[in-house]
């Protein structure tokens, strides 16, 4: 959805309804859209998140920590969280 309360209502049902998937799906497409880097960076650390814990999947976490990378090098958040899975690999 376009619309900001929309998204935020989808959002909310996403988050009520556990449906991890699709709302990384769906904060996937809103850092698309975002045009300030900060948020978008901000949206993205939120994929990588759900992905590393509710989907269990840090191949996914990965790839979205190394986009946060790409957009800011010193990001610190992101460093740490690739340092913490060169721990397991």
């Amino acid at each position: 959805p376009t619309n900001v309360r929309a998204r935020e209502s989808q959002r909310r049902m996403l988050l009520k309804a556990k449906s991890w998937d699709r709302m990384a799906a769906l904060l996937e497409r809103e850092a698309v859209l975002q045009t300030d880097t900060a948020q978008r960076i901000d949206i993205l650390r939120r994929v990588a998140q759900i992905n590393r814990e509710k989907l269990a999947n840090p191949r996914r976490a990965i790839e979205v920590h190394k986009e946060v990378l790409r957009l800011d090098p010193q990001d610190a958040v992101s460093t740490r969280a690739l340092m913490s899975f060169a721990k397991y690999c």
